[in-house]
């Protein structure tokens, strides 16, 4: 997901011919639309930053901007106001950064969580 935008993908959820095109273009697969999309615009997002191709080669920076997205998404779950953080009840969150290319998960930490979704 870090080869197109969160717009972009919203729009192809949602059925636009042009942006089903480019994601096509962007993950070298058909892109099929649901024709719809579950989330709020203040709701979805996948990660910030720009673009960068599929096969570019993995850096420190791009590493830090994924680990920033996977906290960015933890601190979203525990400041809900659903998700119980203290007493018998509370929550463990957890977050990892998939390597494609190993199969690998990579916990990222997060202060102030009971472990480190991402």
């Amino acid at each position: 997901m870090l080869a197109f935008t969160d717009d972009l993908l919203k729009a192809g959820l949602e059925g636009d011919p042009a942006a089903e095109k480019l994601l096509g273009q962007a993950t070298h697969r058909k892109f099929t639309s649901c024709k719809k999309h579950s989330a709020t615009p203040s709701a979805f997002h996948a990660f910030r930053g720009a673009i960068e191709p599929l096969d570019a080669p993995p850096d420190a920076k791009n590493r830090e901007r994924l680990q920033w997205d996977v906290r960015r998404g933890m601190s979203a779950i525990l400041n809900h106001p659903w998700i119980p953080t203290s007493g018998a009840d509370a929550m463990t969150v957890r977050g990892f950064i998939y390597d494609v290319d190993t199969g690998k998960l990579d916990e990222v930490s997060y202060p102030g969580a009971m472990g480190s979704i991402g």
